[in-house]
């Protein structure tokens, strides 16, 4: 595997619409216009594009929004979209200086002036505001007047707007923030607050909307929630509108997931298109906003002055937007300066915390992705519902450019109560029909117990990537306990036992605010102060108890946004996992979801060194970096390193006792042991679509191909004097960090979910007694130190073609030592024949070396045959009985080998 890098990443831009409107930043329309001194003569362009975007926005995002409004009890809140940069091009931008206070100018007639008591509001939002919005953002990079226009008119339709929108120049040197007249004044107030927060940045921004657009949203939602910056304005309102679009609520750890990670949060080529059918939301540009805003607002609330010193910081030293690692610092660095005695942020460094929050991370990445986001439903509940969530899908590809496709697909998810037994239903619930990337299920989890909740462990699956979370049943709300807890989640890595119990501790200031008991590995409790309620640091404890002894067996600091918290508490459940790695070509696996997206990284690489690759059935050849997708847990891959080196890869592992579960494609798949320890097959069990479980072997012959296999390295090659070739050989059972290749036999695909040792499979049904052969010979080449296989047979069973019951193709093969036996285009490890009175075989022996010595040894090892003969290129027939064995001089990079049996 010889594979070199595509040069450069080419830059994400693309049309927006014929007049020239291009993708800068995700929430940033850059606009090309002629120059001109007039103010309104850029308008319709520049409306235009806004309107378009605008309307393609709310379309796009409008389910989403009202289904967490509905969630969360504010069905029917007046929401609308926050606002929107706008920069047109070519820039006349006049002189202005540095710093200072925004002046804000409004015209007093004409068709851009707003009516007196609105505008007389704007202008008290910002004075009310100016203070708070000064000791929470810093005062303004650029100073000087700005004019505010009505764009009401233009705009249009209250469901149709962004919000308004900021302009470094308006085409005539001016800077303007052009915005419509709402209905709603908290509404107006927060997103005239957001665009004033552009207008402050002047033309120091950040190069990423994780910095850009996150920063901006969690300074907008403090200021929003500091009573004196917006007087006389209903609360609630307020919180509707950050909710619907500004923050992600209690459910940030249930929605952290690596398919969040993008260098921009709207992709270019998603602006333009027609509304998906369906009720698709579009992508997952809307929760990327919510999720960035949140993971800053965690930093807010613990250092309420970080944005201020950041930004500050960053304006003197603006050539830092590009580059990721010298932000990362310059937040250590406000953190030091902020904190000296304990500069972290949830009890970790900043730079460990930022790798933790996968919206932050800025690399553009390629392949599939799938993000799973789950809400508990807690109102309407009646009747049985114990344990009601709703389960939405985003499923797309990720191409060059940054260009998102939102894909089509069929999701059979499987659920596990929590000793994995598999939960199943109602039938509607079994199956997810993903259209223009969204689809979505809400079951309705049964009360297993007694009303005592327990932690389902969702599997989602998607062709062969798979989102696992943890939802805890019964301890949300339910029919007959409708008042919803404010504190509730799951717990993995703890082990039951008689006479062991555990309990989640919630400690703000050290003074414990609530406790819950841990059962069946889930938790749930209504605190219900104000104390609670509010954002602040708060410490969680699982704490375990035997006879009269307590310990705390696990801890940690959560910075809780406003009203409920949902956690997922992993004892055990992230780790550095070393990764063996030999000069040359490795097929290897990853017991362990990287922190980082970006493969180089993980392999501590340059990019332009970083070969890896992996197969992709659906087209029958190899995703190569950097078409690849980032590395993920239980998926196996062909690497190439330069040196002899073990990777500490960090991230998210499988927590102790816990099954872990890997997705299959139709075809074969390059898969790893998602656990840390050999697991043999008799520990696996297989699902396929709404089945039962089954055995490994069980399914073998019928959901999966009856054997896989692991690579072995080939010789030394001449020139790099590494191996870059090898075998497939015969596998009996899953070593951690190797990967191997399953093939996958059911056209709807299947899930493979691996049981550690002390996490028995208690629902797989006994395995088939495996096909006997009436024949059987193995046919082993050796050579320069290595070793290939093959079996040929025969069997009553058998048919007359393939038979996934019996046959064995060989992976595909990346070149190498390699022997199996030929039929039509297919070559096979194992070829099982219908029981004749005799049959002929063409075996192939690939990757020699030419000039160098093999032997070739044939055993039968069932059931001899009255005679066994084998010529090799047509030469003399040799005949044998038990064993065979042929030595020869290899005069070309391959052999063929007729073996004739007669019975």
């Amino acid at each position: 595997m010889r594979a070199t890098v595509k040069g450069t990443l080419r830059a994400l831009f693309a049309l927006i619409v014929t007049t020239g409107v291009a993708a800068a930043q995700s929430n940033v329309l850059r606009i090309d216009v002629e120059a001109t001194r007039s103010r309104d003569s850029v308008a319709g362009t520049v409306d235009e594009a806004v309107l378009k975007f605008a309307r393609r926005t709310e379309a796009l995002t409008g389910g989403y929004r009202a289904t967490r409004l509905r969630n969360l009890g504010m069905e029917g809140a007046a929401v609308l979209l926050p606002p929107v940069r706008v920069e047109i091009r070519p820039s006349g931008t006049r002189s202005v200086a540095q710093g200072g206070d925004l002046v804000l100018v409004f015209d007093n007639t004409g068709e851009r002036a707003f009516p007196e008591s609105y505008r007389v509001f704007l202008e008290t939002v910002f004075t009310n505001a100016k203070a708070t919005m000064n000791l929470v953002f810093g005062a303004p990079a650029l100073g000087g007047e700005v004019r505010v226009a009505n764009y009401d008119a233009d705009i249009g339709d209250r469901d149709a707007v962004a919000g308004g929108y900021y302009l470094p120049d308006n085409g005539s040197g001016e800077r303007e923030i052009r915005f419509p007249v709402y209905q709603n004044p908290e509404t107006a107030a927060v997103n005239f607050i957001h665009t004033l927060l552009l207008a402050y940045q002047g033309n120091k921004t950040y190069a990423f909307d994780a910095f850009q657009e996150g920063l901006v949203r969690a300074a907008t939602m403090k200021i929003a929630r500091t009573p004196a910056a917006m007087p006389g304005l209903d609360r609630d309102q307020i919180e509707a509108t950050l909710a619907s679009t500004y923050e992600i609520g209690p459910w940030y750890d249930w929605n952290n997931q690596p398919s969040l990670a993008a260098r921009q949060f709207i992709a270019p080529n998603l602006r333009n298109l027609p509304l998906p059918a369906g009720g698709s939301i579009g992508g997952l540009y809307l929760l990327r906003f919510m999720m960035a805003g949140s993971a800053w607002e965690k930093v807010l609330i613990e250092y309420p002055n970080f944005i201020r010193e950041f930004n500050e910081r960053f304006y003197q030293q603006p050539t830092l937007r590009n580059n990721v690692p010298g932000l990362v610092a310059l937040g250590q660095n406000v953190l030091n300066a902020l904190r000296p005695a304990n500069p972290q942020v949830e009890g970790r460094t900043f730079a460990d915390w930022y790798r933790h929050q996968y919206v932050l991370d800025t690399h553009l990445t390629r392949g599939l992705k799938l993000h799973v986001s789950p809400q508990p439903i807690v109102f309407g509940l009646g009747g049985a519902d114990f344990g009601v969530f709703d389960f939405q899908t985003t499923f797309f590809s990720t191409e060059e450019g940054g260009r998102e496709q939102l894909l089509t697909g069929t999701s059979y998810p499987i659920f596990w109560n929590s000793t994995f037994d598999r939960l199943f239903p109602s039938a509607q619930d079994e199956r997810i029909d993903i259209v223009a990337s969204y689809g979505s299920v809400t079951p309705n989890f049964p009360d297993e117990n007694a009303g005592i909740p327990y932690r389902v462990a969702a599997d989602i699956p998607v062709l062969d990537e798979l989102v696992r979370v943890h939802v805890p049943a019964g301890a949300v709300a339910t029919a007959t306990k409708p008042t919803p807890n404010d504190l509730y989640g799951t717990v993995e890595g703890i082990f039951p036992a008689v006479g062991v119990s555990y309990l989640v501790r919630a400690l703000v200031g050290g003074n414990v605010l609530g406790t819950a008991p841990v059962t069946d590995g889930a938790f749930g409790v209504r605190i219900g102060t104000a104390l609670w309620r509010s954002a602040q640091p708060v410490l969680l404890e699982v704490q375990r108890t035997s006879g009269t002894t307590t310990t705390t067996v696990y801890s940690r600091r959560v910075n809780k946004a406003p009203g409920s918290l949902a956690v997922d508490l992993r004892i055990g459940g992230e780790a550095t996992v070393q990764i063996s790695l030999l000069k040359g070509i490795n097929m290897t696996g990853f017991p362990v979801d990287p922190f980082s997206q970006w493969n180089p990284d993980v392999m501590n690489l340059a990019a332009s060194e970083t070969l890896a690759a992996r197969w992709n059935p659906s087209i029958g050849k190899y995703n190569l970096f950097p078409d690849l997708e980032p590395f993920q847990i239980g998926h196996g891959y062909f690497v190439r390193v330069p040196s002899n080196r073990t990777l500490g890869v960090d991230g998210y592992v499988a927590p102790p006792n816990t099954p872990w579960s890997v997705s299959l494609k139709p075809g074969w798949n390059l898969v790893a042991s998602p656990l840390r320890s050999s697991i043999s097959t008799d520990r696996v069990l297989v699902v396929k679509g709404t089945g039962f479980p089954v055995t490994f072997a069980e399914a073998e012959g019928v959901e999966l191909g009856t054997d896989f296999f692991h690579f072995v390295r080939g010789g030394n090659d001449p020139v790099s004097g590494a191996p870059e070739t090898g075998s497939y050989s015969p596998a009996s059972q899953f070593e951690p960090s190797r990967g191997y290749f399953v093939r996958c036999l059911a056209p709807e695909g299947a899930t493979l979910t691996f049981f550690p040792t002390d996490a028995p499979p208690t629902q797989a049904r006994a395995s088939a007694a495996p096909a006997g052969h009436a024949w059987r010979l193995r046919v082993q080449a050796t050579g320069g130190g290595r070793s290939t296989q093959s079996v040929l047979a025969m069997s009553a069973t058998a048919t007359g073609g393939f038979d996934p019951a019996e046959d064995s193709p060989l992976p595909p093969g990346i070149g190498g030592f390699q022997i199996g036996s030929q039929v039509n285009a297919s070559r096979y490890f194992r070829d099982v024949r219908r029981t004749s009175a005799g049959d002929t075989y063409t075996v192939v022996l690939d990757g020699l070396a030419v000039g160098a010595a093999y032997t070739v040894t044939l055993t039968e090892e069932k059931a001899r045959a009255r005679q066994v003969s084998v010529s090799r290129d047509g030469g003399r027939a040799v005949g044998f009985t038990g064993v065979g064995r042929i030595t020869f001089v290899a005069e070309s990079p391959s052999t063929t080998m007729t073996v004739k049996v007669v019975r």
